[in-house]
């Protein structure tokens, strides 16, 4: 059977993250595993709450704890689902790298650490979108439950991109949602320049949804040009979208706060589940780290200036 694994982190709030990865494996019909990693320290930014307990027990009693809490919250919604879970110890970035090999989806939160902390100190989830042999599908800290609204993806014509579109009209098909295909790019300075650039983006977006109306009859898909910034663009969408789904390039942390990343600009402030889609399975470290739709329609032009 498929399975979704979900990283259980110690933090007090991580029930959402659970609930999800459990929805989800409900509806896909795969088995969830649950992994908890016990640390000797805590993790950067945890509350004194959410460690008290391991200065009296120590990490592992209180990873059982976790897992056990885990355990009753997703069966008691979920009697029929098959769960497993696994109680390790080491490295969060190593231990679910190794349990994306065999993974559907590899879920995990995200938590507010702030610029300083990715660059200095990095993030499970930012790590593992360069390490997991899964797609890797990231939950913010939600104010309001995910939006029933529709899936969104990130188009720039890269064979990166290829992936994420393949990863996102799959889920559009599963769920009956629309697909919105959104690509961004610098708006030249140059006005006269502009119309030039418009016709070379828009044919790019049509390359990169060539095939899509005949494969998945069913999705109907709207494509997006936007000049200007792609994050900021796919962040003001997620407010509304029930996933954003991205490609990543496996930048290093040094050449993503460097040269800039979509996808950790994303993973930082959307308002839904951001899915990271990877091309081919990045290498372990040794030791182991129905109803037709309407037509596809014109693109939708949205003006950034």
């Amino acid at each position: 059977m498929r399975t979704i694994v979900v990283g259980v982190s110690p933090f007090l709030d991580r029930g959402p993250v659970v609930r999800w990865a459990a929805g989800e494996a409900v509806r896909r019909g795969s088995a969830l595993r649950l992994v908890h990693v016990c640390q000797e320290s805590p993790w950067f930014g945890a509350s004194r709450a959410d460690y008290a307990p391991d200065l009296v027990f120590g990490p592992r009693v209180r990873g059982e704890s976790v897992l056990r809490a885990a355990v009753t919250d997703v069966r008691s919604a979920h009697p029929a689902l098959s769960v497993t879970t696994r109680l390790a110890d080491g490295d969060p970035v190593a231990v679910l790298a190794e349990e994306s090999r065999d993974a559907e989806l590899l879920v995990v939160g995200t938590h507010d650490q702030g610029r300083f902390a990715d660059v200095v100190l990095g993030s499970v989830a930012r790590k593992l979108i360069r390490l997991s042999a899964a797609p890797v599908i990231t939950l913010p800290q939600l104010e309001k439950p995910t939006a029933e609204g529709p899936v969104v993806v990130g188009v720039d014509g890269t064979e990166v991109s290829r992936a994420a579109v393949e990863f996102a009209v799959t889920e559009a098909a599963r769920t009956g949602r629309r697909l919105y295909a959104v690509h961004c790019w610098p708006t030249p300075l140059d006005r006269a320049e502009r119309p030039l650039v418009r016709d070379e983006e828009r044919r790019v977006l049509a390359e990169a949804l060539a095939g899509l109306s005949e494969r998945f009859p069913e999705v109907w898909v709207i494509p997006v040009l936007c000049g200007g910034d792609p994050a900021e663009e796919l962040v003001r969408r997620s407010r509304d979208a029930s996933m954003v789904v991205l490609g990543s390039h496996r930048r290093t942390a040094l050449a993503a706060a460097v040269l800039g990343s979509v996808s950790r600009d994303v993973l930082r402030h959307s308002g839904c589940p951001v899915a990271v889609v990877l091309p081919r399975p990045a290498p372990l470290p040794p030791g182991g780290l129905g109803k037709q739709a309407e037509p596809l329609v014109p693109p939708i032009e949205v003006s950034r200036h």
